[in-house]
């Protein structure tokens, strides 16, 4: 039995838009995980945690982005109840930059940081946004979304710098929560 063209068309149609917008089933669209392997290293102004002492080993991380380079800016004091916060990712560089979109945010600890879970309705497609070269992006962190109403201290929110595929450097903004 043939079917008719306009179900051909849809199937198609249907395919081409979840091609375009990248969103793939798999480990990095479940819902409530990250995309991929935690890999937000603390910044350089804090010490390392003691790997050999801790419970859980080390993650492998990359090399932290140079400040001169790239960097999240975000506003110093964030009310306890926002919603939403604007941020703006800056790459101070000749080339354009990759910067996969799924925020790692972490509460800092004096000497050291706690990951906090992205609430249990998160889903991510596991793409990169586009920083022109020596551009700026402007986004808007649904924060509550994300994460829920954040206890009152400073936090650290990172993004993967991607080329190929390839984390290569991590970028990062503080914030406090009053």
């Amino acid at each position: 039995m043939k079917k008719p063209i306009y179900i051909i068309a849809l199937t198609l149609m249907l395919a081409v838009l979840t091609v375009l917008t990248g969103c793939a089933i798999g480990a990095a669209a479940e819902v409530g995980e990250l995309p991929g392997e935690y890999t937000a290293p603390p910044p350089e102004s804090l010490p390392q945690i003691d790997a050999e002492n801790s419970p859980e080993p080390a993650p492998e991380v990359a090399p932290v982005a140079e400040p001169q380079k790239y960097y999240v800016e975000i506003a110093e004091f964030v009310p306890r109840d926002a919603l939403e916060v604007p941020y703006t990712l800056v790459n101070l560089t000749d080339e354009p930059i990759e910067v996969h979109a799924a925020p790692t945010l972490e509460r800092m600890f004096g000497d050291a940081t706690e990951l906090v879970p992205y609430s249990s309705e998160v889903g991510w497609c596991g793409l990169a946004d586009g920083v022109d070269a020596n551009g700026r992006a402007d986004w808007l962190l649904p924060l509550n979304m994300l994460y829920g109403e954040l206890e009152s201290g400073v936090y650290r929110l990172s993004f993967n710098v991607m080329d190929g595929g390839e984390v290569t450097d991590i970028i990062f903004g503080t914030f406090t929560v009053e």
